[in-house]
């Protein structure tokens, strides 16, 4: 027996900023994936330190991580750490997500210039929210990109 709670909540924003934003932090996790891989997302609610309510949106990757001294450095424009996240051999599913590169399927993923995440951060600064990176701490390797965007009162 599952017991499954719906709770409808409004985002006041730019809808296609928004799915702007939430696309560049899905395609990236599915980029930088290992093949056969799960990338997951969780939504839940939380209460931030002002007593009011935000969505929490995770996206989880089962990628190579990022050196921890790093991590911060991804939201910055042009900054590519291909040292430590590695794109792996991409697949006909991760090649479909990714527009920028229509060339061979099976090349080393190295296309891009450090912009997605960026432009992430400030739409999600833009609609008064937060997004931040970390390692996953769940004995998997990857990394978990959450973005954090506050709830009108009436919702």
């Amino acid at each position: 027996h599952c017991i499954h709670n719906e709770f409808a909540y409004t985002v006041i924003g730019n809808r296609e900023q928004l799915h702007s934003a939430f696309e560049n932090v899905i395609r990236n996790a599915f980029i930088y994936s290992n093949p056969n891989s799960i990338v997951s997302a969780k939504i839940e609610t939380v209460i931030l330190e002002n007593h009011r309510s935000a969505l929490k949106l995770s996206i989880t990757d089962q990628g190579s991580g990022i050196d921890d001294a790093d991590v911060a450095r991804i939201f910055q424009p042009f900054v590519r750490l291909d040292a430590s996240r590695q794109r792996p051999v991409s697949t006909t599913a991760s090649h479909a997500l990714d527009r920028e590169s229509n060339s061979n399927p099976h090349r080393k993923r190295e296309g891009g210039y450090g912009l997605g995440l960026a432009i992430a951060q400030a739409i999600i600064a833009a609609h008064k929210g937060q997004i931040n990176a970390r390692n996953r701490q769940d004995g998997t390797q990857g990394l978990v990109v959450e973005i954090v965007l506050p709830v009108p009162l009436n919702s």
